[in-house]
C-alpha cells in the first residue's frame, strides 16, 4: 500500500498504469543528524525517487511520463511549505526527463561516489604557510560553521543541499550537529592559517565500518589555491587509517569540477554510475557558481 501524501497514481480509465513516489529526505539527511525539533526546523524537501510508467501505456516521447511527472512536481509546488523538490528517479527503463525538468526550472547535475583505500601509500607533504589542523571541539563550533556557510555560499552545493545553509546559519544547530553521535570529531579537522579558520572536513562515524565516511569538505573562498584542502583531506585519511577504515569514502557533485578533481588526485576512484539529480528551489538567496562549460 502506498502511504496517503507519498505518491500519485495515473489512472487510464479504472486501471492504474503508472505511479510517482515521493519522499521527503534525499541524500544527505540532516534531519535524521539532529533531534526531532531541531529537525523540524530545517527547510523541507520532497525527492521524486519513482516515476515509472507500465510498458503497455508507454510511448515513444514519453507522454505519460511527461504527464505524471508534472502532475507530481504541481502539487508538490502548491504545498508552501516544502522549500526543495529534487527528482532522483532510478533508470528503469530508457526515460530521458531532464529536458523536461529544465524546462519546468530543475536544475540537472550528476552525483557519484568515490572512494580510495586506505592500504595504498599516503603522501605527507608539507603543510601550507601558516596552516595548522587538528580535531575541532565544540568551542570551535562557530569558528566551523562560518567557515563551512561561507565554503557553500554560492555554490552548486549549496544549491542542491539547503540543509547545509540552514545548519550553518544557526549557531545552536550547528552545535548540535557537530556534537552528534553521528560526527566523528577525532577524525574531523579544522584548518586554521595563522590562528583564523581557514576550512574543515567533517567525517561521519558508521562504528563497525570498514568504510570512512567523510561528508564536509570546504575551504574558504579566500583561502583556496594554497593546498589547505588538499592537506586536510591527507590528515583525514591518516586518521581514518589509524581507525582501521579500508577505506575511504565521499560523494561529489560532478559539475563542482575543482572538487572532483582534488579527490581524483588524491587516489579517490568512481564508484558506481553516476547518478542524475534535479533540484528546484522554491527561493534562492544566493546566485550559484559556474562550474558549467
Amino acid at each position: 500500500m502506498i502511504e496517503v501524501g507519498t505518491g500519485l497514481a495515473l489512472l487510464k480509465g479504472s486501471d492504474c498504469v503508472g505511479m510517482v513516489l515521493y519522499s521527503t529526505e534525499y541524500e544527505l539527511g540532516f534531519s535524521s543528524l539532529l533531534s526531532p525539533s531541531s529537525a523540524n526546523r530545517l527547510p523541507r524537501s520532497a525527492t521524486i525517487a519513482a516515476c515509472y510508467v507500465l510498458k503497455q501505456a508507454r510511448d515513444n516521447s514519453s507522454e505519460s511520463e511527461g504527464a505524471l511527472l508534472k502532475s507530481a512536481v504541481a502539487r508538490l509546488k502548491a504545498d508552501k511549505s516544502i522549500e526543495t523538490i529534487a527528482v532522483q528517479t532510478p533508470p528503469l527503463y530508457r526515460l530521458k526527463l531532464d529536458g523536461l525538468l529544465a524546462r519546468m526550472g530543475f536544475m540537472n547535475c550528476e552525483r557519484v561516489r568515490m572512494e580510495r583505500k586506505l592500504s595504498e601509500r599516503l603522501s605527507y607533504g608539507s603543510a601550507p604557510p601558516g596552516c595548522k589542523v587538528e580535531p575541532p571541539t565544540l568551542e570551535d563550533a562557530d569558528s566551523l560553521m562560518s567557515v563551512i556557510y561561507q565554503g557553500y555560499f554560492s555554490e552548486i552545493d549549496g544549491y542542491l543541499f539547503p540543509d547545509i545553509a540552514a545548519v550553518c546559519s544557526d549557531s545552536a544547530l550547528f552545535t548540535e550537529f557537530l556534537g552528534g553521535e553521528s560526527i566523528d570529531r577525532s577524525a574531523s579537522v579544522i584548518a586554521r592559517v595563522r590562528g583564523l579558520a581557514a576550512g574543515g572536513v567533517i567525517a561521519l562515524s558508521d562504528k563497525g565500518s570498514r568504510v570512512g565516511l567523510i561528508g564536509v569538505v570546504v575551504v574558504a573562498p579566500t583561502m583556496r589555491r594554497r593546498g589547505i584542502g588538499r592537506f586536510m583531506l591527507l590528515d583525514v585519511l591518516r586518521r581514518l587509517k589509524a581507525k582501521h577504515h579500508e577505506r575511504a569514502a565521499l560523494a561529489v557533485t560532478v559539475e563542482n569540477r575543482p572538487a572532483h578533481a582534488l579527490y581524483s588526485s588524491l587516489g579517490f576512484e568512481e564508484i558506481g554510475a553516476r547518478k542524475v539529480v534535479s533540484v528546484w528551489r522554491r527561493s534562492v538567496s544566493r546566485p550559484i557558481m559556474n562550474f558549467w562549460p
